[in-house]
């Protein structure tokens, strides 16, 4: 977590050159570094404000296609060619 504080602070303070240290927000949740509906949910509320001025928590989201954990590829190069 002090990596993660650390960043917020630098983000805070970039956000008050702004004026606008009010419009930064964090969600922490339980678990490691992955995409679960607990962290999905207040990025959904976030751009809901943001983008369409609808400031409302999202409660729960509809069903999720995820892909198969071998469809996801990164490589160092930003290459995304799957030769085999």
């Amino acid at each position: 977590m002090d990596a993660f504080n650390q960043t917020v602070d630098k983000m805070r303070a970039v956000y008050r050159l702004y004026k606008a240290e009010g419009a930064l927000r964090t969600a922490v949740t339980p678990g490691e570094h992955s995409d679960t509906e607990a962290i999905r949910l207040p990025v959904y509320s976030f751009f809901l404000k943001e983008f369409l001025g609808v400031d409302t928590p999202v409660v729960s989201e509809g069903p999720v296609d995820e892909p198969e954990p071998r469809t996801l590829v990164c490589f160092a190069t930003g290459s995304h060619s799957m030769k085999c």
